[in-house]
């Protein structure tokens, strides 16, 4: 490769990880895989193939966008299969956990994180600081309502926050029995799914959001070691940086 991949992502929160699960997961992804990448931070998705992000530029300046067709045409691209240790049946299994993980808890978070007002104050400061009032209200609304229609069309905007907040504890807790007493999925090295299934965990114990998510993901001590493990493992400044 004479050029490393480029990685757009969403600016990674002072202190943390990136607060975007999809975007952690490209990244530990990459990581992952071995191949080589620099970050490019957005300010906007004008840019974006799909209109979210994250999305790659290609050493030859093919763009794409969509995690779940990013990672398969990497593999291709480039020759790499980090789950290639894996029998059939893991292989299944971590999809599985990745729909669990992007289908289920992720909508439940962007519920508490949007909806909310508690989780929608953080939001503003971290997203739209920037922008003088009265646009910053205005901006940041409109950004709101485009995620309210998404969460409406999922289903978790016709529910109460208890209602959302009890769903995403069954997937959590279901979550939490996959992993067992492993520290990746399927043993002692981490595969793809841990890419998914660890970027959302760093999401629901995030400590910029205040949630009944983040408590009941706390109540899982094989969560809580999983997240620290995983935040060792694949950014250890940003741990280095939470224990000092």
């Amino acid at each position: 490769m004479t050029a490393p991949i480029i990685l757009h992502k969403f600016a990674d929160t002072p202190g943390d990880v990136n607060l975007s699960s999809f975007c952690l997961k490209l990244e530990c992804w990459l990581k992952l895989a071995g191949l080589p990448y620099r970050v490019e931070e957005i300010g906007d998705l004008d840019a974006a193939p799909k209109g979210q992000a994250p999305w790659i530029t290609l050493p030859d300046g093919t763009v794409m966008g969509d995690t779940g067709l990013i990672i398969p045409h990497l593999e291709r691209l480039f020759g790499v299969d980090p789950d290639e240790w894996l029998s059939p049946r893991q292989r299944a299994m971590g999809r599985a956990v990745a729909a669990l993980c992007e289908e289920r808890i992720y909508y439940a978070i962007l519920r508490f994180r949007w909806m909310e007002e508690a989780g929608f104050s953080v939001l503003k400061d971290l997203y739209f600081d920037d922008i003088p009032e009265p646009v910053r209200t205005a901006v940041s609304g409109q950004v709101r309502d485009g995620v309210r229609a998404k969460l409406h069309g999922h289903g978790y905007d016709r529910h109460r926050a208890e209602e959302v907040a009890a769903l995403a504890a069954a997937d959590i807790a279901a979550l939490s029995e996959l992993l067992g007493d492993s520290p990746w999925l399927f043993g002692d090295r981490p595969g793809t799914a841990d890419c998914t299934a660890w970027a959302t965990v760093a999401n629901l114990l995030s400590s910029s959001f205040v949630t009944p998510l983040r408590a009941e993901a706390a109540r899982h001590p094989n969560l809580v070691a999983y997240h620290r493990w995983g935040m060792a493992h694949w950014f250890p400044q940003v741990a280095q940086a939470q224990a000092a």
